[in-house]
């Protein structure tokens, strides 16, 4: 773990920090760590908070300072979009409810409005009402981000949806997994918890979507990666007075047992080991670069090819199909 790393994961997850040689930290590093993992927020808010910026070039914490002011503003605004998509869904009689970021910031599952950088807003809609809700939202001028929705049946979320009036777009969610054995949606919103007007999973499904979302959309289970956003998001949850232990599966155990080799948070309390394979792949994904870029290729191959059949039947069926294909490409 390169030095700088180690400072954030120090600084997000210890109560007490312990003692850096604050002259040696590559400040640049620190940003670069922190925009590539959307943290630098609740990394400013910690330093702030454990009163540790008098190490730190005036400079440096007025840059952080500018971030956390934005996303503020941009999370104050996303919080009267949640309330405002909950009234339009609520007065329709349409059963949803919001999931991921989203949910966190309805929560308060962070100590600052700020923390947490959120891209969309996402909400989970039951199945007999997702044609419904779609529409609604079109009827309050949301807008597809684009008219090429050819394989929307076989993705999780309907195409994206943004309104020019508004700083979120909006993604509407037919199912959280693939693979309801894994988190069944029913159970999801049998189980779902009211925020004023807003309605959000119970915090243990809060916790698995998370995990679930990491591991298994994001292919962190098959890549050996966690996002250090996930880590934090449920080093958070876990925090909260409402969260119950869960019953723990492969892949919430292949997340904590990541998350302790990659970032080492001491919430994590797991006896799952990787397997032999895992640890020889892990070491060989983080050590040797050409290994690294060598599996990422072969799953992106493995990913053309599981689209491929979806693609040819709809070349041969959708003439606006060939159309896209034609002009994308010719």
């Amino acid at each position: 773990m390169c030095y700088e790393l180690d400072f954030i994961k120090c600084v997000l997850f210890e109560e007490n920090i312990i003692t850096f040689n604050y002259e040696r930290l590559n400040l640049e590093k620190i940003v670069k760590i922190g925009s590539k993992e959307l943290m630098l927020p609740a990394l400013y808010s910690r330093i702030m908070s454990i009163g540790i910026d008098k190490y730190f070039p005036h400079d440096f914490i007025s840059f952080l300072k500018k971030i956390n002011q934005f996303n503020l503003e941009r999370n104050e605004i996303l919080i009267e979009e949640i309330k405002c998509i909950s009234k339009i869904l609520n007065n329709s009689k349409i059963e949803f409810l919001f999931i991921k970021g989203s949910a966190n910031q309805i929560l308060k599952v962070y100590d600052n409005i700020s923390d947490r950088m959120v891209n969309d807003i996402d909400i989970l809609v039951s199945e007999k009402d997702l044609d419904k809700a779609n529409q609604i939202f079109l009827k309050n001028k949301y807008k597809k981000i684009t008219e090429f929705d050819f394989f929307e049946s076989k993705h999780r979320h309907l195409t994206r949806l943004v309104n020019k009036n508004k700083i979120f777009a909006v993604e509407i969610h037919k199912e959280i997994l693939g693979d309801k054995m894994i988190l069944n949606t029913e159970d999801i919103f049998r189980n779902k918890i009211k925020v004023e007007e807003a309605y959000i999973p119970k915090i243990n499904h809060m916790h698995q979507i998370t995990i679930y979302n990491n591991q298994i959309n994001d292919s962190g289970s098959k890549k050996l990666e966690v996002s250090l956003r996930a880590v934090y998001d449920i080093f958070r949850i876990e925090k909260m007075e409402l969260y119950e232990d869960i019953k723990r599966d492969k892949f919430i155990n292949k997340f904590y047992s990541l998350s302790n080799k990659i970032f080492n948070p001491k919430f994590v309390k797991s006896s799952f080991k990787l397997n032999f394979m895992d640890r020889f792949r892990f070491y060989f994904r983080k050590n040797v670069k050409a290994y690294y870029l060598f599996e990422n290729n072969v799953f992106k191959l493995i990913n053309r090819i599981k689209w491929a059949p979806y693609q040819i039947i709809e070349f041969s069926q959708n003439s606006k199909y060939r159309n896209y294909l034609k002009n994308k490409y010719l």
